[in-house]
């Protein structure tokens, strides 16, 4: 998937309206460099991500990259 792909496909999922182009596109990066993993080999040794994990992440990236 290319940055354009995954940013297209990430629009209006925040409330309707889209996210920064910048958030975005961060997110994207970041995801490139450290792949997610879906696979129990990919997820050797972590706990199953909850939505509140899901959600304790989502606020760290946003403080991590300055934005929101």
């Amino acid at each position: 998937m290319t940055e354009e792909d995954f940013i297209r496909s990430n629009g209006h999922i925040n409330g309707g309206n889209d996210l920064p182009r910048e958030f975005l596109s961060k997110l994207y990066h970041s995801i490139c460099k450290n792949e997610i993993g879906t696979t129990p080999e990919q997820c050797a040794g972590f706990p199953e991500i909850t939505q509140s994990c899901w959600i304790d992440l989502m606020r760290s990236l946003r403080k991590q990259l300055h934005l929101l």
